[in-house]
């Protein structure tokens, strides 16, 4: 997990702040925001903010790269379905259409406007549906 950090900030997933605050995250879990923020010249606000987005973007660097993280693509597909078909928020038509473009087909020159933030929002919530899978 350590090393897919930096790997998902040198392909331009995650800033390069977001990739400091995840790996100092990672190396110090159960230390204070307020203790790790200083280390990096920000504000323990500011961390937590740059923690909180930053999580989406890594799940989507995995869910476009390393499925086999998760099990297969068998189960990401299967996830996928779920999420659409979920009573409790589903995927939204543009949620469906950019995952499955993007992570399902792997087009890598597909886009739709605001595809990034879109992209996140479906990873999250199929994210959800992986989880339960194992």
């Amino acid at each position: 997990m350590r090393a897919v950090i930096p790997e998902a900030g040198s392909e331009n997933f995650l800033s390069g702040l977001e990739v400091q605050v995840l790996l100092l995250r990672l190396d110090h879990p159960k230390s204070p925001l307020a203790e790790l923020a200083p280390r990096l010249g920000i504000t323990h606000q500011n961390f937590a903010t740059i923690n909180t987005r930053a999580y989406p973007k890594l799940l989507v660097y995995f869910l476009t790269n390393f499925a086999r993280f998760f099990g297969s693509w068998d189960l990401v597909r299967q996830a996928f379905e779920r999420a659409q078909s979920c009573p409790r928020d589903p995927l939204t038509a543009k949620e469906s259409l950019t995952f499955e473009n993007l992570v399902i087909l792997r087009r890598t020159r597909w886009s739709l406007k605001g595809s990034k933030g879109i992209l996140r929002s479906a990873c999250s919530k199929v994210a959800r549906h992986l989880w339960w899978m194992f």
